[in-house]
C-alpha cells in the first residue's frame, strides 16, 4: 500500500510544469471575452427573458436596486437565504416576459431597460446587451437558448434545457459552433447545504 502511494506521489519535472503552464495560457487566450477581455470592474448587460416566478428570484440574484443593500441580495427568492458568493450589480438591459403584469412590476424596479412581451423580438438590437437569462415556460427555452446563442450571447437557462431529444440535439450542435460562448443551465441545487450534507451521509 505505501508503495503504491510513494509512486502515485512523484515529483513534477520542469517540463511537465512548462508544458501544464503553456496549456493554462492557451485556455486563458481562449476563454470567453466574458472572462478574458471585459474590464473586471464593468457590468454585464443582461437580457432577462421571463420576469415573473422563477425570472424574478433570477433577476433578484443578479442584482442590487436601490433600497435593498448588498447582503439581502442573492438570496434566489428564499426567504433569509445569503448570497452564495458576493457579486457585482448587472444592468438589466432588457426584460421580456408575456405576462404584462411581471413584465411591468419588473420594469418598475428597472425603468431604463427596454421591455418586451415577444421573446423574438429581444434579438432585434442584439448588440445593447451581453447576455441573456432563460426563465421562460418549459417548452420555450429551448428557442430562447437557440436564439442566444446564434446572436453571440453568453446564455444562462432555468432547467429542463430542452423539451424534447430534437431541442437537445439542436442546441448541443449549436453550442458546438459557438465554443467561445459561456453557457450554463440552472441545476444549482445541487450544490446547496442541504444536498451536500445528505451526500455525506
Amino acid at each position: 500500500m505505501k508503495k503504491e502511494t510513494k509512486t502515485l506521489e512523484r515529483l513534477l519535472t520542469r517540463r511537465e510544469f512548462v508544458g501544464g503552464a503553456l496549456t493554462a495560457a492557451g485556455a486563458v487566450a481562449g476563454a470567453p471575452a466574458l472572462l478574458r477581455g471585459r474590464n473586471l470592474n464593468g457590468k454585464l448587460n443582461i437580457a432577462f427573458i421571463g420576469c415573473g416566478g422563477r425570472g424574478l428570484a433570477n433577476l433578484s440574484e443578479l442584482t442590487i436596486t436601490p433600497g435593498r443593500d448588498a447582503q439581502a441580495a442573492g438570496g434566489g427568492g428564499r426567504a433569509g437565504a445569503p448570497p452564495a458568493a458576493p457579486h457585482p450589480d448587472e444592468n438589466v438591459a432588457v426584460l421580456c416576459d408575456v405576462d404584462q403584469v411581471a413584465l411591468d412590476a419588473a420594469s418598475q424596479r428597472f425603468p431604463k431597460a427596454r421591455t418586451f412581451n415577444d421573446l423574438r423580438r429581444v434579438f432585434d438590437n442584439p448588440s445593447a446587451f451581453d447576455a441573456v437569462v432563460v426563465s421562460t415556460a418549459d417548452h420555450t427555452h429551448a428557442f430562447a437558448t437557440y436564439l442566444a446563442l446564434t446572436h453571440g450571447k453568453h446564455v444562462y437557462c432555468e432547467k429542463p434545457l430542452t423539451y424534447n431529444i430534437w431541442e437537445a440535439r439542436l442546441i448541443r450542435e449549436t453550442a458546438a459552433k459557438y465554443p467561445k460562448l459561456a453557457t450554463q443551465m440552472g441545476n444549482q441545487g445541487h450544490a446547496s447545504p442541504s444536498r451536500r450534507r445528505s451526500r455525506r451521509s
